[in-house]
């Protein structure tokens, strides 16, 4: 294996073949990647330009990293383990990709604008609730553009997926703290709007836009 590209939604492994002219590709999605450990022998010492290259587009935005795991002629190899990442053999390499992955989605977020609520799909229409909570919630998610709800689902939106503390982080920025309320968003747009999924709790939570595009 030769390289491989980290993007905000899945993972590039590429390894050249017939002395590089012709590459081989394979794909793995984020929410797989517990069940593969990766193998590094780069021979010694590795400059980090020559490990770790980072795409922009045009207006500078974070693309991808990538990394060149075989830069100085060593050699790597990345096996599956039992499918639910609990294999001990699992090592410090892996953990370090789980966390280039972290950064790489907090920086796609921090560099993405907001979009407006006209750039969303309609909320989805409901008229009946199970509490008065949860439809006064609602209701402010739908009268009021920059209410928190209104905030929180505009903020998933244009990241896509993230972890429930960037989350936290990015509604912080906009004035709103970690409380009960906070919960209560999440709830209306994964219980009653439907567009959200939780992958966990709390902090740790990995979010997931499921809604129209």
């Amino acid at each position: 294996m030769n390289e491989i590209e980290i993007q905000s939604d899945q993972i590039i492994l590429r390894e050249q073949a017939f002395d590089g002219l012709d590459m081989s590709e394979y794909v793995i999605n984020h929410d797989e990647r517990e069940s593969y450990q990766l193998n590094f022998n780069t021979g010694g010492p590795v400059a980090l330009d020559s490990l770790i290259e980072v795409k922009r587009d045009d207006t500078g935005s974070l693309q991808a990293v990538v990394l060149n795991v075989s830069p100085s002629g060593g050699q790597s190899k990345i096996e599956k383990t039992g499918g639910d990442g609990s294999d001990s053999s699992r090592n410090q390499e892996s953990d370090s990709l789980d966390q280039i992955m972290d950064n790489l989605q907090k920086a796609k977020t921090k560099n993405k604008p907001l979009p407006s609520r006209d750039e969303l799909p309609p909320i989805p229409s409901r008229s009946q609730f199970p509490n008065k909570t949860r439809s006064q919630f609602y209701n402010r998610l739908v009268d009021d553009k920059n209410s928190q709800p209104a905030i929180m689902r505009r903020i998933i939106y244009a990241a896509g997926e993230l972890t429930g503390q960037e989350l936290l982080r990015q509604m912080n920025k906009q004035g709103y703290e970690d409380s009960g309320s906070h919960n209560a968003c999440l709830t209306i747009l994964e219980k009653e709007t439907g567009e959200i999924k939780r992958h966990g709790q709390g902090n740790d939570a990995h979010i997931e836009w499921v809604g129209g595009k």
